[in-house]
């Protein structure tokens, strides 16, 4: 598999110190490079991994899919944050104890899950079966959901 990896610096004012160092550069330091660089703009640098190191490629494979998780994550929590108190459909994914775990969206688990105090008696709480929600406020870190 052939690829190339760079690295990426913003381009800041130089007014005071850089929020990121190791993202940032400040623009005098940049027009050493680029005289005609804009604050914004980015200065990419080219760098050579050695394609036998199969750990590196592992760790930086394993990190990107983290990342793009945590993107698809978010894009649901956004979806869903204006609907608090509405009634959403889900899919049951478990029961545990006393606890119902419903997906919501995109592989999103509704966490801590529908306590069972608040889940309908006559609810045959099955997993892969479709089941109603009101939504519960959300964090970035969990998502809520109680009936």
């Amino acid at each position: 598999c052939e690829y190339k990896t760079y690295r990426r610096w913003e381009v800041v004012e130089d007014d005071g110190p850089l929020a990121h160092p190791t993202m940032q550069v400040t623009l005098e330091a940049a027009r050493l490079e680029n005289p005609d660089i804009k604050p914004g703009e980015y200065i990419e640098d080219e760098v050579e991994i050695k394609s036998d190191d199969r750990i590196t490629v592992q760790a930086t494979r394993q990190f990107l899919q983290q990342k793009i998780r945590e993107a698809e994550r978010m894009e649901v929590i956004e979806k869903y944050r204006p609907m608090v108190g509405h009634i959403v459909s889900g899919i049951v994914k478990r029961k545990n104890h006393d606890r119902l775990i419903v997906e919501i969206g995109r592989g999103i688990p509704a966490r801590p899950g529908m306590p069972r105090s608040r889940q309908a008696s006559s609810f045959p709480a099955r997993p892969r079966s479709s089941a109603w929600a009101t939504t519960s406020p959300v964090s970035s870190s969990t998502s809520a959901m109680t009936r």
